[in-house]
């Protein structure tokens, strides 16, 4: 098992274009990926952000490898295709690759 983190920090000025964004693109495009085995996409509580908010999409893969080809294949479409609507100012991505130290389910 491998996991990824991609939180999205949207401003607050496209928040109305984000939400069309995820109900018209986003969710069929978290759906069709055949490399994840299971997925949370949340919205994020945070005290501490006023400007904007954020969402995260905690992706689970079968191995490391799954993982590495998501990153270096899948991840650049999401990126263009988020890019081609807002700027890189109006939303930012960060990518945390977790690597497990220890685990119990």
């Amino acid at each position: 098992m491998s996991v990824l983190s991609i939180t999205f920090h949207v401003e607050s000025n496209v928040q109305m274009l984000w939400s069309n964004f995820m109900e018209t693109e986003f969710y069929h495009w978290i759906d069709s990926l055949s490399d994840v085995e299971k997925y949370i996409f949340s919205e994020v509580d945070s005290l501490y952000i006023d400007e904007g908010k954020n969402y995260n999409l905690l992706m689970i893969f079968h191995n490391l490898e799954n993982r590495n080809t998501f990153l270096s294949n899948t991840i650049e479409n999401l990126r263009k295709s988020i890019y081609q609507k807002f700027s890189q100012e109006e939303v930012l991505i960060f990518i945390t690759e977790l690597n497990s130290k220890r685990k119990r389910f």
